[in-house]
């Protein structure tokens, strides 16, 4: 098995949990969503300084509470200078996640839902369908209201950019 479904079998294996859906975004897509939303509201935890001048990437992003459009918010995923590496880097992108859902999340009605499922469908290859969403839409819209939580599964992340990976 290659690709996304070698990755959710073996999440499954790792965790003991199903993957029933999975998202994938490219970081060009993401930006346009988060532009599209009117940007997210986010607590930088620290200053974010980097140059990769092979990759054309300046990240120049300073701490505290701001709204971030697209091309910050993905600037601040990719930034790997963290003291605590990936630790950080992985804590930031939950949070940020978090920030994202509870931006879509509140209180939207389901024709609003579906309007925004259709506006994004095609930014995201996902395995997650219109019928899914009618389905699921009690689950959905309980999300907000349930009480989640977090589990870092253990391991650490070696090497840097595209040549990343977790061991557990």
């Amino acid at each position: 098995r290659q690709g996304i479904d070698a990755l959710k079998e073996h999440i499954t294996v790792l965790t003991g949990l199903p993957v029933d859906y999975y998202a994938l975004v490219t970081i060009a897509n993401l930006s346009a969503i988060i532009d599209d939303l009117g940007g997210i509201e986010f607590n930088v935890p620290e200053n974010m300084h980097y140059v990769d001048l092979d990759a054309c990437l300046e990240i120049n992003i300073l701490k505290g509470t701001r709204v971030l459009d697209g091309k910050t918010a993905t600037d601040m995923l990719r930034y790997w200078s963290y003291k605590d590496e990936d630790v950080s880097r992985r804590r930031v992108a939950k949070d940020f996640l978090k920030a994202l859902v509870s931006k879509v999340m509140p209180d939207v009605p389901m024709p609003q839902a579906a309007s925004m499922f259709l506006r994004y469908k095609d930014m995201i290859e996902t395995d997650f369908g219109s019928d899914d969403l009618i389905s699921h839409a009690d689950l959905i819209f309980a999300y907000p209201k349930m009480t989640v939580k977090d589990v870092t599964y253990p391991g650490k992340t070696v090497g840097k950019g595209i040549d990343a990976r977790f061991i557990p």
